[in-house]
């Protein structure tokens, strides 16, 4: 009998069964446990968390104190097989901070465990407004890389949700497919919508008007393209007359079924 382990850090427990022709023990059971480990940093995703930009964050460089820390973790069934890191590649606008040396011990069960201290923050910079996302890598000798994605968003004096619109798996006869569009501003502060613009295959069909601290924005996909296409995508475009956030533009998409006419 064979077992297949995955790749990752898991415990398992698995159970098997043997039938047999003996009258008085036609099926035995049996369990196996085991634990599976793998180099890797965790947690993989370091998120950096939320900035609030001023609104005059264009003429000087925001500064930024927060350091995120994480762990790269690297096993090997004994002490002299473990692995170590050799470099550590840094993406443009990151600082990361990779201990000298790991802390080694032993775990149950014999496997040998060297951790390192991984810190990771951003460097102080005049930044664009809105989702950001990195990945470092970190090699390692006798090993694979191992890879994690840092992420950080910067919000301005007007914030939205959601930053992009997914309408889902539909066909002609799920239309119309609506979606609500939050435009709020972050300091209290009113402001008006100029505009909003949909493209094709979208309608606009309820905003707020007038000079608000939050803006609703109904929009709906109200037809489909005649050819076969399987992806439907756009932009919606958002006017403001906020001066640190003229323009919002938020990516939409939609999956279609086949034989959507």
């Amino acid at each position: 009998m064979r077992i297949r382990i995955p790749y990752g850090n898991a415990k398992q427990l698995v159970t098997c069964g043997v039938k047999t022709d003996h009258p008085t023990l036609p099926e035995w059971k049996y369990q196996m446990q085991f634990e599976s480990f793998s180099n890797r940093i965790s947690p993989n995703r370091i998120d950096l968390g939320t900035y609030s930009v001023v609104a005059d964050h264009t003429e000087k460089p925001l500064t930024i104190r927060s350091r995120m820390e994480a762990w790269l973790e690297l096993y090997a069934l004994n002490e002299e097989s473990l692995p170590a890191p050799t470099d550590v590649s840094v993406p443009s606008g990151l600082l990361v901070e990779l201990d000298d040396e790991g802390k080694r011990e032993r775990l149950m069960g014999g496997v040998w465990r060297a951790r390192y201290r991984l810190s990771v923050a951003l460097e102080d910079a005049d930044v664009p407004l809105g989702l950001g996302s990195q990945p470092i890598t970190v090699t390692l000798r006798d090993s694979d890389p191992i890879q994690a994605m840092v992420t950080w968003q910067f919000v301005g004096p007007v914030i939205w949700a959601p930053a992009a619109i997914h309408f889902g798996l539909l066909s002609s006869s799920d239309l119309p497919k609506t979606s609500t569009v939050l435009v709020k501003s972050a300091d209290n502060q009113l402001f008006e919508l100029i505009s909003v613009d949909v493209g094709p295959y979208l309608e606009l069909t309820g905003t707020s008007h007038g000079f608000n601290t939050l803006h609703k924005i109904e929009i709906a996909l109200v037809n489909l393209p005649d050819d076969s296409s399987r992806v439907l995508s756009g932009e919606v475009k958002i006017r403001t007359k906020s001066g640190s956030v003229p323009e919002i533009r938020i990516p939409w998409s939609a999956f279609l079924r086949e034989n959507t006419q």
